[in-house]
């Protein structure tokens, strides 16, 4: 029998195929005998593919902040890996408008990266925001997810209410009254700065004279103070007042009332005696 041998050795790289014939001089034309394939690869190794990301992310807001941490990877054929040639920013709108961008704050480890956004609006409203990653193995950004924030203007404290407790004391002639009163605000109590005290004061029930407290303030309350002598005898009366900047009218905190009575003329006066008798046989001396 005979031995026939190919040998072949390309000089371009790719996918070969061989068909072998037999001329002989028995056959009017050649016979196929048989056919072969051959591949023939670079052997430089193939290029992973480019990685695509992965994320997660958390929203955490109070009345006045919203935080948005977002976590991501690059996914590699062997590995995980963080995205070190990424860069992310967020579009920002109020109540459907454009406000402005802003980059977030980025750090790395070994195999993610972390992407910070923190934001304190200062003008209330309905916020949106829509985050972007700036990746070098993408051709345009690539949204990542999106966050919604109302910032609500809260409601004003309500106007404060007044508490006040008075002590009155009196002699013959004069009385005083002393109040102590205080604001109570939503947060705790507080000085009346924006108020002031007067009495109305009449005399039999005839108006007389309206006169003004004297004022004083401490860290949460204020003292009121009324000293009244007066020079004519009579029933007197008085309404204390309150004027306050949360009132539309003075508000009347109590009353108060003193006797300033004549007092009654001494009594005719009445005579006492005492007397001593001296008498001799001839004489009597009367003292």
């Amino acid at each position: 029998h005979s031995i026939f041998t190919f040998d072949y050795s390309p000089i371009y790289f790719g996918n070969y195929s061989f068909d072998f014939y037999l001329n002989d001089p028995y056959y009017t034309n050649p016979q196929y005998i048989c056919n072969a394939t051959f591949e023939y690869r670079d052997p430089t190794p193939e290029p992973d593919p480019d990685p695509y990301t992965e994320f997660t992310w958390t929203v955490s807001a109070n009345e006045s902040q919203i935080e948005v941490e977002i976590t991501g990877h690059y996914v590699f054929v062997s590995r995980n890996g963080p995205i070190t040639g990424g860069s992310m920013y967020a579009y920002v709108y109020r109540d459907g408008d454009y406000m402005d961008v802003i980059d977030l704050v980025t750090s790395h480890n070994f195999n993610s990266s972390t992407f910070i956004f923190d934001y304190s609006p200062i003008y209330f409203g309905n916020f949106s925001f829509d985050f972007y990653l700036n990746d070098p193995y993408l051709a345009t950004p690539q949204l990542i997810c999106n966050a919604t924030f109302e910032h609500i203007e809260p409601p004003p404290d309500p106007d404060p209410y007044t508490e006040f407790s008075w002590a009155i004391v009196t002699t013959e002639s004069h009385i005083r009254v002393t109040f102590s009163g205080h604001y109570v605000f939503v947060s705790g109590n507080g000085p009346i700065t924006g108020g002031s005290m007067y009495a109305y004061v009449y005399r039999d029930g005839d108006y007389v004279d309206v006169i003004d407290l004297v004022t004083s303030h401490n860290f949460n309350s204020s003292i009121f103070t009324f000293d009244y002598s007066p020079i004519y005898f009579g029933n007197f009366s008085f309404d204390f007042y309150l004027n306050d900047p949360y009132l539309t009218t003075p508000q009347l905190i109590c009353n108060a009332t003193f006797e300033h009575i004549e007092p009654p003329p001494d009594p005719d006066p009445y005579t006492k005696f005492t007397w001593i008798i001296l008498t001799t046989e001839s004489w009597i001396e009367v003292n």
